[in-house]
């Protein structure tokens, strides 16, 4: 499993903790994580975040997620 990979696995954990929930040290703004990844894992991150979105939309969890 490359580390794109296993940082991918991560995000759904990220966005569902309550420090990202509630804004905690954001000074009241957003909740936001930018991904960072080299340009080969182009189409492996377009899947993981797809399979993410979809779980994300599946669950309790009241989230918005806005990839782009």
């Amino acid at each position: 499993m490359t580390n794109t990979q296993e940082r991918l696995n991560m995000i759904k954990e990220k966005v569902q903790s309550a420090d990202f929930l509630e804004g905690k040290n954001l000074g009241g703004d957003i909740s936001y994580h930018i991904f960072d990844y080299p340009p080969e894992d182009e189409l492996m991150v377009r899947d993981g975040i797809e399979l993410t979105v979809n779980s994300l939309a599946k669950s309790n969890v009241n989230i918005q997620v806005i990839p782009f």
